[in-house]
């Protein structure tokens, strides 16, 4: 029985555990530094998987007989959702932290992923509600919510056209969720619709002109043009005005900055992104191979232009998003 191979797992649980623990005995003010130390711990997994797990392109190992089975696409997307959670995870603690989480309010998280934010939203004592277009990312909120005896409920739908009634939330907030949806002309007037009057709306969205914009118009020039309107034309400001603004009561925008830090060279991150970042790994599998290893070349040399650490086998980059937070009419 190969138990080694579940140390992966044995890490994560562990380390929920302790958490929830900490988080029954913590005072309330106390849980954000909670959710900084959750960050740290899975960037610490995520590190050790990269090191202890090295599977040939067709190699797959067991463990319990056949029970339990990792192959390199089981690996690719257990890395991918540390990595992912990990990002969301330190940017939901901040934008949680701004938006205000009052005990009893009813919490719509449109573009929910696994839930970082609601997740946080309900720990502070809000009754949840999360909606996201991906079964398995569904799954493993409800599975984290139930795990901590959370208020919170997590269920399949659209951001363009929600399965709820109008004005039946408090707060509305998505984190680089709903500035994803193909057509913003239906999202927007859908999380006005079911936000109550004097309720909050609130968004955080990638820049055009920040380091992600930068990155994802260096994708997009390797690329067919996309029929579908830029999803960072949701950091500009005149366009939140255009496509929120008569529905709010107040309207306050804010550019903040989140840092990535990496414990790898810009060259070794780039690989990183291309492995484990959906919009990058599939530009690099639509790719010929010359134009891979241009578009390789060109975001390496993006990461390293934008490098503020001093070692050599770190990367730590500033990327800015825009904070929306408004009040519905």
């Amino acid at each position: 029985m190969n138990l080694a191979l579940l140390s992966h797992e044995w890490l994560v649980i562990a380390l929920g555990l302790g958490l929830l623990l900490a988080d029954l005995w913590l005072p309330a003010p106390a849980r954000r530094k909670l959710g900084c130390i959750a960050a740290v711990g899975l960037g610490a997994i995520l590190v050790y998987s990269l090191f202890a797990f090295r599977l040939a392109p067709d190699e797959t190992q067991y463990a319990f007989g056949k029970m339990y089975a990792l192959d390199g696409l089981a690996l690719f997307f257990k890395r991918f959702f540390l990595l992912a959670t990990i990002l969301v995870l330190v940017m939901s603690v901040e934008f949680a932290d701004r938006i205000g989480v009052k005990k009893g309010d009813e919490w719509l998280d449109v573009a929910c992923g696994s839930g970082q934010l609601g997740l946080i939203a309900a720990r502070r004592g809000a009754r949840v509600t999360g909606v996201d277009i991906a079964t398995n990312s569904i799954e493993a909120a409800t599975g984290r919510a139930t795990a901590e005896g959370l208020d919170a409920r997590f269920e399949e739908g659209d951001a363009e056209a929600l399965p709820y009634g109008n004005a039946s939330f408090d707060v509305v907030a998505t984190i680089f969720g709903a500035m994803f949806a193909p057509r913003p002309e239906l999202a927007a007037p859908e999380m006005l619709r079911v936000c109550r009057p004097g309720g909050t709306v609130a968004m955080a969205n990638w820049t055009k002109e920040g380091f992600v914009g930068q990155m994802f118009g260096t994708i997009a020039r390797y690329l067919p043009p996309s029929p579908m309107p830029s999803p960072v034309l949701w950091g500009n400001e005149q366009v939140v005005r255009e496509r929120l603004g008569s529905g709010l009561s107040t309207l306050r925008l804010t550019r903040v900055i989140y840092r990535f830090d990496y414990p790898f060279s810009p060259a070794e991150t780039v690989e990183f992104f291309g492995q484990y970042y959906g919009p990058l790994t599939r530009a690099f599998a639509a790719l010929g191979e010359t134009d891979r290893a241009k578009l390789r070349a060109e975001l390496t040399d993006l990461w390293a232009s934008h490098n503020q650490a001093s070692e050599g086998d770190r990367t730590q980059v500033d990327a800015e998003y825009l904070e929306v937070i408004c009040t519905r009419r």
